[in-house]
């Protein structure tokens, strides 16, 4: 991916990387991070695999009337809600199937929910629409009844459900922000495009702070020292923790709604940043930012996404 230009917010383009770019960091990543050497096989063919789906994918556009959207773009509200969201149902059940098929190489937790699911597609397809759907409308108790069939948890078919959609997700965030030009204007805790809360928080070359939808992946920019999550900018009330052999990686923590992100300087990273990556191999500072007594921020809207 390439860098903004000095002063610039990422462009849509930007922010979508080539396959060849996310297998390449991927590599690297394999090569660097012992601790994660294990699960990364699986995540590279994933998002390798979704980013191949990416230009073949062709959601139906999803309409906004005048009125709506230029209250939207005045109130700096998300421009949708994710039960509006329209799928390419086709690219999305390809993408589905070859999930399940590379899940086999994927923690026994999630080959076996992959076999079983596979193994239900087989006999019928037909429900697959709909768990979609669900999974978009929030409809859990539906998706439970789903998984009662099926015989696999819930938070396990929104994995399946969630990977296999993401394409047709970041087809609408890519064309309503060039559309309305979103990158370089919005400066919320919370996604220009879908309104989720971010994943992870990075600073490009020229030192300018972005942040990472957790839904949609959408990029925007925000100020460089203030918390995501409720605002606060006293610099004595934010904190940055790090280590002195990790340059690239570090928590911001908030002292005031005591939530924290993961943020990376690219600046001082040995590979080109693909946020899915970063975030993957990140856990550790997950785990170190709870003993210190922070939590992660919890999104009311997107709650079937902790697995991320």
């Amino acid at each position: 991916m390439h860098e903004p230009r000095e002063g610039q917010a990422m462009t849509p383009s930007e922010q979508y990387p080539t396959v060849k770019q996310v297998h390449d960091s991927f590599q690297k990543a394999i090569e660097n991070e012992p601790a994660y050497k294990e699960i990364l096989p699986f995540f590279q063919s994933l998002y390798e695999m979704q980013v191949a789906a990416l230009e073949a994918t062709r959601p139906e556009e999803i309409s906004l009337p005048p009125e709506i959207l230029k209250a939207k773009l005045t109130g700096e509200m998300p421009l949708i809600e994710r039960q509006q969201v329209t799928l390419d149902q086709a690219s999305a059940t390809l993408l589905l199937r070859a999930i399940l098929t590379a899940a086999k190489s994927a923690n026994h937790q999630l080959a076996a929910a992959a076999n079983l699911l596979k193994e239900y597609l087989d006999t019928d397809e037909s429900p697959l629409e709909q768990g979609h759907r669900m999974f978009l409308d929030k409809d859990r108790d539906g998706l439970r009844r789903l998984c009662e069939k099926i015989g696999i948890a819930v938070e396990m078919l929104d994995f399946f459900l969630y990977n296999s959609i993401w394409p047709s997700l970041a087809r609408h965030a890519r064309r309503l922000s060039t559309e309305h030009k979103l990158n370089g204007s919005f400066h919320k805790g919370y996604c220009p495009i879908c309104g989720a809360l971010p994943e992870i928080s990075f600073l490009s070359e020229t030192g300018q702070r972005f942040l990472v939808c957790r839904f949609c992946r959408h990029q925007w920019s925000v100020k460089r020292i203030q918390c995501p999550f409720c605002g606060n900018n006293e610099a004595e009330t934010i904190g940055y923790h790090f280590s002195d052999d990790d340059k690239a990686r570090r928590i911001d923590t908030c002292d005031q709604c005591k939530n924290y992100i993961i943020n990376i300087d690219t600046r001082h990273l040995s590979r080109a940043f693909y946020p899915p990556l970063e975030a993957l191999v990140a856990t550790h500072l997950d785990i170190k930012a709870e003993q210190l007594g922070y939590q992660r921020a919890v999104d009311l809207n997107y709650q079937d996404l902790e697995f991320l």
